[in-house]
Parts: structure tokens; C-alpha cells; sequence
């Protein structure tokens, strides 16, 4: 699987490719003892896990699907704490600055 890893995280990086929120491994006991996420550690900031989220579920396809299913996605106006954790995780892993220049106008001249 470490080329399928690789090859994803190339791809994310594409214009040419649809954008990718994430990867789900399913059947992995340890996903962490992986070679790729070895050479994911090891890239630059930008380029590895922190660009393109990778999890592990110890449970095959169908029963990871299964379970995915009953999931009820559910964030309310009340709901502070899971509001406060997106909040805190929004500002650990973008660059706000990065966001600021890609909505702002264009300066005049350029």
C-alpha cells in the first residue's frame, strides 16, 4: 500500500486531479510501522500527513463501510466543544495568510 500512499500524495498536490480530503486505510493493525508513512514523516512541511490526512482502521472495507454508515454527522450551533475542537484544528493546520491571499482582491496593476 505504501505506493498507493505515494502515489495519492502526489496526486493531491495536482492540478490535473480532483481534490482528496483524506485517505482511510482499512485492515491496518499499525498503519504507523508503514513505509510510507516513514517517507511521509520525512518530506518537508507542506508535503506530507499534514497536507493530505491519512487514518487507519483495524477492520476490513465492508465492516469499516458498515460502520461509517451509521455515523450521524451532526454539528449544531449548540454544539460549542465540536465547534471549539474545529476552530483549534483549523488554526494548527492552515496558513492564514496563505487563505488571505488567495480570497483577496488582486492590488490594482497587477
Amino acid at each position: 500500500r505504501a505506493d498507493m500512499i505515494l502515489s495519492m500524495l502526489v496526486a493531491s498536490r495536482s492540478s490535473n486531479f480532483p481534490a482528496i480530503s483524506g485517505v482511510l486505510l482499512t485492515g491496518y493493525e499499525d498503519a504507523l510501522n508503514n513505509a510510507a508513512f516513514d517517507i511521509l514523516n520525512g518530506l518537508p512541511s507542506g508535503l506530507g500527513e499534514d497536507t493530505l490526512p491519512i487514518m487507519s482502521v483495524p477492520f476490513d472495507t465492508f465492516e469499516t463501510t458498515r460502520k461509517l454508515a451509521k455515523v450521524a454527522p451532526v454539528l449544531l450551533p449548540s454544539s460549542q466543544a465540536k465547534i471549539d475542537a474545529c476552530e483549534a484544528s483549523f488554526a494548527r493546520h492552515v496558513d492564514r495568510d496563505f487563505m488571505d491571499a488567495l480570497v483577496s482582491p488582486p492590488h490594482p496593476g497587477t
